[in-house]
């Protein structure tokens, strides 16, 4: 059994890492806890651990404080930190002073259970030579090692030795070859399928993975967690490495699109010489990978594929971009200008070889903000058109393709603009209806004028009578006109006014043009109007 020791100060982390994990199965037993790094230490140096798992924020002493207290003292112990920061230089930081692993909170528990029996593994060749090891357990070694070095976990002056080790000498001067194989669109498409389902598909992933490339010799796989998956071919004859890297890929995409609903790109780097170049190879196939963001899903990369200016790499380029017009389309509602405006925007990024994907990005999200602060700025909420704003950042985040990244733009645009003109519609309808109640108790009022009622409204006069009529099918005068007519009438035939008295009480100071009215609009003058 490893002696383990779990170091957090929230007692809700240490439990949960109790009680989720069968640590007996996996040959380990937790001998103590302790909540901060004064008390870790005491329990460190009476029971001298095995592994030891601590938070990197304590009181008293923090994770690094404590990992160079642990090493001298325990040089073969394994340390993993854990972190609820995903910084950088905490975590170089940590494995420049010996860490075995980082892990961000909340850390996946397959890929914890995982690491459990790696360092089982390691331990015990720790303590037994690799002879006597099963086949098994020294592939699964081997396998861990090519992970570490991919990764870039392994000090170069250890890789040598450490390749003994493993039985990987010949690693150190043969030809090697990477693939990167991920799932379009994974980050984006799980978010519909529960835990369980997700493991499916993972299990799925790499069962075509493996099914695809049985036959082939000297292949260690890497599994990912983001369904992704690497592979590492190594071959004395650079020529049999040749041939893998045009037809295991076929094979491979085959195979998995004909048997799971992902489709699925395939980077295969340049082929180099040494284990020692595992981490500049890998570096360069994600960056192979990154072209996908512009070629598409469903893709077979090589580096050949990139352009010189597409490949990756950060540069702010000009564009035609003006955030005053676009903001403007927006607000007037028009959905064909702000389609047309996107579309061109992208022409143009792409056509102007403006291809980085972390520029593209950024610059998305900078107009995403600038879409909320228009919001903003009227006292409506992102919340009210979509739910989880945060669902939108992610989208234009994790987008894998531009076309996927122009398209969650355009119909987040659409959305906001299609939310602004129903508020304005219902705030100049609410404004109309206001504007009609002032004119029903005020058309005796020979002061009643288009000016008078539009700033009754707060409007300015031309606008006014703009709105007034799109929302009414009529003119203001027209409105007015009707509305004195329809009380002329009431009068006329409910009382013994005369007809000059009625047009005094309906805002007419000239009687003559009220009886021509009155005759205009219902065919008779009001001096024989009975109703």
């Amino acid at each position: 059994m490893l002696k383990t020791i779990i170091i957090d100060d929230e007692e809700l982390i240490r439990e949960g890492l109790l009680t989720t994990i069968d640590w007996k199965s996996l040959g380990y037993e937790v001998v103590g806890q302790a909540s901060d790094g004064e008390e870790a230490i005491e329990l460190i140096q009476n029971l001298l651990p095995d592994v030891i798992i601590t938070d990197i924020r304590m009181p008293f002493m923090n994770g690094l404080e404590l990992l160079e207290f642990i090493k001298p003292m325990l040089p073969h112990s394994f340390v993993v930190i854990i972190s609820g920061h995903d910084e950088f230089q905490y975590a170089q930081k940590a494995l420049q002073l010996g860490a075995y692993d980082y892990l961000l909170k909340p850390f996946d528990l397959d890929y914890f259970h995982k690491m459990l029996v790696k360092i089982k593994y390691e331990h015990t060749l720790l303590k037994k030579s690799s002879k006597g090891l099963s086949d098994n357990h020294l592939s699964t070694l081997q396998t861990h090692f090519i992970e570490d070095l991919i990764y870039n976990k392994v000090d170069l002056h250890e890789i040598e030795k450490k390749a003994e080790e493993y039985k990987l000498k010949e690693l150190t001067h043969q030809y090697l070859l990477l693939m990167v194989i991920q799932l379009d669109n994974y980050h984006l498409s799980i978010a519909q399928y529960n835990f369980d389902e997700i493991n499916d598909i993972h299990k799925q992933f790499y069962e075509q993975i493996h099914h695809a490339a049985k036959s082939i010799k000297n292949l260690y796989m890497v599994e990912g967690k983001s369904g992704d998956c690497i592979l590492c071919l190594s071959s004395k004859d650079i020529n049999i490495l040749k041939d893998y890297s045009k037809s295991l890929p076929l094979s491979l995409k085959k195979e998995i699109e004909s048997h799971m609903n992902f489709t699925v790109t395939i980077a295969i780097s340049n082929i180099r010489q040494g284990i020692k170049e595992l981490p500049e190879t890998y570096k360069q196939t994600l960056e192979i990978l990154s072209y996908r963001f512009i070629a598409g899903y469903s893709q077979i990369l090589y580096s050949e594929n990139m352009k010189k200016e597409d490949k990756i790499g950060f540069n702010y380029p000009q564009t035609d971009y003006n955030s005053e017009k676009f903001i403007a389309y927006i607000k007037a509602g028009n959905d064909e200008d702000i389609s047309e405006y996107i579309d061109s925007l992208f022409n143009d990024l792409v056509a102007h070889g403006h291809n980085s994907s972390l520029f593209i990005i950024m610059f998305v999200t900078s107009i995403y903000v600038q879409i909320l602060n228009l919001l903003g700025t009227m006292d409506y909420s992102i919340e009210s058109i979509f739910p989880n704003p945060l669902d939108i950042y992610r989208s234009l985040t994790a987008s894998q393709n531009i076309m996927d990244t122009k398209n969650v733009l355009k119909d987040v645009s659409l959305k906001v603009s299609h939310y602004l003109s129903s508020k304005r519609t219902s705030k100049l309808s609410s404004l109309i209806r206001k504007a009609k109640n002032y004119i029903d108790a005020n058309y005796s009022s020979t002061d009643l004028t288009l000016q008078a009622v539009a700033e009754h409204v707060n409007m300015g006069v031309c606008y006014f009578s703009s709105v007034f009529k799109q929302e009414t099918d009529e003119t203001f005068i027209n409105y007015v006109t009707k509305v004195r007519i329809e009380k002329a009438k009431e009068l006329l035939a409910t009382s013994e006014y005369k007809s000059y008295e009625v047009s005094y009480m309906v805002g007419y100071n000239n009687p003559t043009y009220f009886s021509t009215i009155f005759k205009k609009m219902t065919g008779i003058p009001p001096s024989q109007y009975k109703g």
